[in-house]
């Protein structure tokens, strides 16, 4: 495997891991991940941010290693999430996790990004506690 699919293989293991909290690792994971600091430093942030929009256009060598990223990430969020978790919700987080920070990446206003970083990551926690999962 080349050097970006090790990054990507390895990003949110990574993540997940300085992340951990015995109480709540996913709700660690979003609140490390999505600071209003993770828009402003892309060549320091998520490659998976980055790269997903270049994916599909370079699919000959960036495609696969970002399969095989995004599969083993999904796996390592799947091992943090409650018992009772499935595949689709270590998808879910992951999702939801990019996309805000893309989002959030796009738009030239500060203030903005900063509401949309904010709302996802209030708006993903706050529903874990209606369903009862805090």
């Amino acid at each position: 495997m080349d050097l970006v699919g090790s990054i990507l293989k390895n990003f949110f293991w990574r993540a997940s891991y300085r992340c951990r909290a015995p109480d709540d690792p996913v709700a660690a994971l979003r609140r490390w991940y999505l600071p209003a600091a993770h828009r402003y430093h892309p060549a320091n942030g998520c490659a998976y941010a980055a790269l997903a929009p270049e994916a599909l256009r370079h699919s000959d060598a960036l495609g696969p290693a970002f399969e095989t990223g995004l599969e083993a990430s999904i796996a390592q969020i799947l091992v943090e999430l409650p018992d009772g978790e499935d595949r689709e919700g270590a998808i879910r987080v992951i999702a939801q996790l990019i996309g805000t920070l893309v989002l959030a990446r796009a738009v030239r206003s500060s203030s903005l990004a900063t509401e949309i970083l904010l709302t996802a990551r209030d708006d993903q926690l706050s529903a874990e506690i209606r369903r009862g999962e805090r």
